[in-house]
């Protein structure tokens, strides 16, 4: 795994995890295929190595993840919930701290105050999980932490009538190493039990969002085909005769289910003690709401400034129109300000939607 980073020394770090991740991936794909073929295995070195140089010059791609986005929809979310909880894994528990100790990379000061604590983000599907991701994936890179992570689910809501789909899942296995900090996304509803048994003392947040926005969103990134195993749902949406009648049809096959079990995880993690951080604060203030997280997760303010610098790189807020554009995951670039009024709108005049939508809002305190 390690033969890109050990050949190419004298690239940058994120040259080095791209050439990283496409051998990895690639040659556990082609072994998996065709293990006694050595010279196919030589190939899918080659195409491992290209690619990883082509995602690391960043040819007509603004970063890595938009790279990676643009294969969403053409992926089955079983495979990229394995490769990528494969890498965040692989990545923040083994290499970094190979580097590390071939001096590779320099070494900084802890990031916790206290070693023991483990740091948690509890957080919903369309409420800031690629956010949230992104930052504790670099500062994981930046603070030498073991990252938590599962996305590959326990069992999934039916989206057709053949009983299959992944998006989105009743409950998320939780991860099968230790970790010093975990980001329980969509539903991992173990976290807790997973959290007590790294550490004694778990700082976590849990992110919120208005459930109409969070609503809304899920319409939006549906319709826009943003995710492999949404694309039958979207298509039958697009064919409907109005918005409300779309909203009803993916209300009916999987917003419902997703946004009743989303908010009863939330809720459960909020009745734990986790400092509630409003998603919506981060177009508001974005600095403040990350000082937020650093407070709550008693971070040392030596490296709160090198944090926050990263943080900032994924601020929407700060990004110019052509690099919003080319950010693939958030769909609602693709609606007009009037489109998604319509939406809302939809939302409020559905009698039962808009009722749980409105105790949900209450229950998270939004007002």
């Amino acid at each position: 795994m390690f033969v890109s980073v050990l050949i190419f020394e004298n690239l940058s770090l994120s040259l080095s995890l791209s050439l990283s991740l496409s051998l990895t991936v690639t040659v556990h794909f082609c072994v998996k295929k065709t293990l006694e073929l050595l010279k196919m295995r030589r190939v899918c070195m080659l195409i491992a190595i290209l690619l990883g140089i082509l995602i690391s010059v960043q040819v007509s791609y603004d970063d890595v993840g938009n790279f990676v986005f643009d294969f969403v929809p053409a992926i089955p979310t079983e495979t990229m919930c394995y490769y990528s909880t494969m890498f965040i894994s692989w990545s923040t528990c083994d290499l970094i701290p190979f580097l590390r100790k071939l001096n590779l990379i320099p070494t900084y000061p802890s990031c916790k105050m206290d070693e023991n604590d483990i740091l948690v983000t509890v957080v919903p599907a369309k409420g800031g999980i690629v956010l949230m991701s992104r930052m504790m994936l670099e500062w994981s890179w930046r603070c030498n932490m073991c990252m938590g992570m599962e996305l590959s689910p326990h069992k999934s809501v039916p989206l057709n009538e053949t009983g299959k789909g992944y998006w989105p899942p009743y409950e998320i296995d939780t991860p099968k190493h230790d970790s010093d900090i975990l980001i329980a996304a969509t539903l991992m509803k173990k976290w807790h039990h997973y959290a007590r048994t790294q550490s004694d003392r778990v700082r976590c947040v849990v992110v919120t969002r208005d459930p109409i926005d969070r609503l809304r969103s899920h319409h939006t990134y549906t319709m826009s085909d943003g995710d492999y195993d949404l694309r039958e749902l979207g298509l039958k949406m697009k064919q409907a005769t109005s918005t409300g009648d779309a909203l009803e049809i993916m209300w009916n096959r999987m917003a419902r289910e997703s946004m009743i079990r989303s908010h009863e995880y939330l809720t459960s993690a909020l009745s734990l003690g986790c400092k509630q951080i409003r998603f919506e604060g981060f177009r508001e203030n974005f600095n403040e709401t990350v000082h937020s997280i650093f407070r709550a997760w008693n971070i040392n303010p030596e490296v709160q400034s090198d944090l926050m610098d990263i943080a900032v790189t994924h601020d929407l807020g700060r990004l110019s129109q052509k690099e919003l554009n080319s950010n693939h995951h958030v769909s609602t670039k693709k609606f007009s300000k009037s489109a998604k009024r319509e939406i809302v709108n939809a939302i409020r005049e559905n009698e039962e939607i808009s009722s749980l939508m409105e105790t949900q809002k209450q229950e998270l305190h939004y007002t």
